[in-house]
């Protein structure tokens, strides 16, 4: 992983965990370290770029997240998912057999989606898409972006990335180019109308060459 410890000790937080079929021993020896680290990282980005939102973003992670451990062998493909209505992040412990590399990467993704609705990003920006281009595109738009979004800052955790959002990444590289990571993390309602042009120069790019979107972990 590209972070170390000793960059993440300050922005460890203690976190919710409920799980099914797991011991609790292996909850906290396992699950759990792999859980603070990856919402360390997630707040470590907070630091970075709006330091100003870091002590509601700590309050909001250590109080209203719950990392739900759940199995869901019917999906293989999926990591895990994010529900910002009820705050629950559910990682598919299904992967830790199948792919073990796929189960760590989606506590991130899943914790950087949390992270901007924890910043009120993710309500913020499709208010301001909602304003450029009415609710039908805005909610489409959204999505590219809020997926784009946590597998960039993802991606950028790891090194590397096994989903499958290649488009959505590209809209959020080409943002971030433009305009840093920042935007990739916190948003106002007027980020929509200056970063779309970027978002629709980054989906083009993709579509001319999508290889270039597609990353794998290296196996030693």
């Amino acid at each position: 992983m590209s972070e170390s410890f000793s960059q993440l000790g300050q922005d460890i937080v203690d976190v919710q965990v409920r799980a099914t079929d797991i011991s609790p021993e292996d909850v906290e020896q396992i699950h759990r370290p792999l859980i603070k680290r990856a919402v360390a990282s997630a707040i470590g980005q907070v630091r970075r770029y709006v330091p100003s939102e870091l002590n509601s973003i700590k309050n909001y992670f250590s109080k209203k997240i719950v990392y739900d451990l759940e199995s869901h062998p019917g999906q293989p493909h999926v990591g895990g998912f994010f529900i910002p209505s009820t705050d629950k992040l559910v990682a598919n412990t299904y992967q830790l057999r199948s792919n073990p590399l796929f189960f760590v990467e989606a506590l991130y993704h899943e914790g950087k989606h949390a992270l901007r609705k924890g910043l009120g990003s993710m309500e913020r920006l499709y208010n301001g898409f909602a304003n450029v281009v009415g609710p039908f595109w805005a909610s489409i738009l959204s999505h590219i972006y809020e997926e784009g979004s946590a597998s960039r800052l993802t991606q950028r955790d790891l090194g590397k990335t096994l989903d499958g959002y290649g488009l959505e990444r590209a809209a959020a590289m080409e943002v971030e180019r433009d305009y840093g990571v920042a935007p990739l993390i916190y948003n106002t309602e007027s980020d929509a109308k200056k970063i779309l042009p970027s978002m629709l120069r980054g989906i083009k790019r993709h579509f001319q060459n999508p290889r270039a979107y597609t990353q794998t972990y290296s196996v030693a």
